[in-house]
């Protein structure tokens, strides 16, 4: 084999010469997925607030504007962000109403008083990184040592009613977000996510099978790229709604839709390879390693696909042993171009194009099942070798 390619052996990723590697994007309408979020949000949260003050009033509380405000606060984009926001306000407003309380029966209605429940709430919960329980703390703290007489309500009275205030909006928002347009547009793009490995898995083990027998099944490599094409689709439709909705990453991590394009366009390099080659057989010399890497290649996309299908919850495993596989199909193909007849520039070039593409995609399989140091590392074109 001739030593111009080895570059390509040693693990780039040479994916831009798919005629269909990347789909083109769909131009949305007006209504796209980030404005029916705040459309659904704004009705919601609407919806709540309502809800809310309706109760307030009906239990003839003499302030009920502050289960207005509880129960705005509290409708978050996701069920698990409105739980943690009830909590902290709960813990607040707990706090908070000790903390006037007590104050108020030494220093009621004092300017300087205000001053002083704010900068210990603040405080102490910031040094503790609860800055949304010191908020609150602050917040029902001064309201209760600020309260008049003309309200008609002890300084007691005005605390429990503002406690109770507060659990009413936040019970109302829990439920209002959890029964009224629920948000779940990750488990819809982690599904879609599934299908498109489901995609993946045939298309690659239909071009394994054309590098080694020959004979190419154009037909089901179109179906499987069209497949892929939908799901992928499907899944930037949703894939800034589902990722606002701030899945754990275990669910929905920011790098997956990243690296599964990556593994797509390795794929579609992989049948140009073989669709293009000239020279069959030419790698007859590395086929135990090509079978291996093929074999727990395929049997890692359908583990990725079955995971993402199934279930919401289960994280995507990461696939060690195809490190030691990838390594030893490169340490092989090194061998044999030092070795061998050496091919044409073509011929080496589809080959090595080949071997590349596969190590890449058991690279980036690993990867699914390791965390990205950020979002936006996830995004930024990958340029680390696969051997």
């Amino acid at each position: 084999m001739g030593s111009v390619p080895v570059a390509a052996a040693q693990g780039r990723d040479l994916s831009g010469s798919s005629q269909d590697a990347a789909s083109p994007e769909r131009r949305p309408g007006w209504l796209t997925p980030a404005r029916r979020r705040v459309l659904r949000r704004s009705f919601k949260v609407a919806l709540a607030a309502t809800i809310a003050t309706f109760i307030a009033k009906s239990l003839h509380l003499p302030v009920p504007w502050f289960a207005t405000i509880s129960a705005i606060v509290a409708v978050e984009v996701t069920l698990r962000v409105s739980m943690r926001t009830a909590r902290n306000s709960v813990l607040g407003a707990v706090v908070g109403a000790a903390v006037g309380l007590g104050l108020a029966t030494v220093a009621k209605d004092q300017v300087w008083a205000v001053g002083l429940v704010v900068v210990v709430s603040f405080m102490v919960f910031g040094l503790a990184s609860m800055d949304q329980v010191g908020r609150q703390a602050a917040l029902v703290a001064s309201v209760i040592v600020l309260i008049p007489s003309s309200t008609g309500l002890t300084t007691p009275e005005f605390a429990g009613v503002r406690l109770l205030e507060t659990l009413i909006g936040i019970v109302v928002a829990l439920v209002v977000n959890a029964t009224v347009l629920p948000p779940r547009a990750f488990r819809g793009a982690r599904r879609h996510l599934g299908e498109s490995y489901q995609s993946l898995a045939a298309m690659y083990r239909l071009v394994v099978a054309a590098e080694a027998t020959g004979a190419r099944d154009a037909a089901g490599v179109l179906a499987a790229r069209r497949a892929f094409r939908a799901s992928i689709r499907s899944v930037d439709e949703l894939w800034d709604e589902a990722l606002a909705e701030r899945p754990a990453l275990d669910e929905l991590s920011p790098h997956w839709r990243a690296a599964t394009r990556r593994i797509w366009e390795q794929c579609a390099a992989m049948d140009d390879a073989v669709m293009h080659s000239t020279a069959r057989g030419q790698l007859e010399g590395a086929r135990d390693q090509l079978r291996a890497l093929a074999e727990a290649t395929a049997e890692a996309l359908d583990v990725v696909a079955t995971t993402m299908t199934t279930s919401d919850v289960e994280p995507v495993p990461s696939f060690p042993e195809l490190d030691h596989l990838r390594s030893a199909l490169l340490e092989r193909v090194r061998d044999l171009e030092v070795h061998t007849t050496v091919l044409s520039f073509a011929d080496a070039l589809q080959a090595f194009t080949f071997v590349n593409s596969m190590t890449v995609i058991a690279a980036r399989l690993d990867d699914l099942g390791i965390e990205p140091a950020s979002t936006e590392a996830a995004d930024r074109p990958d340029t680390r070798p696969a051997g």
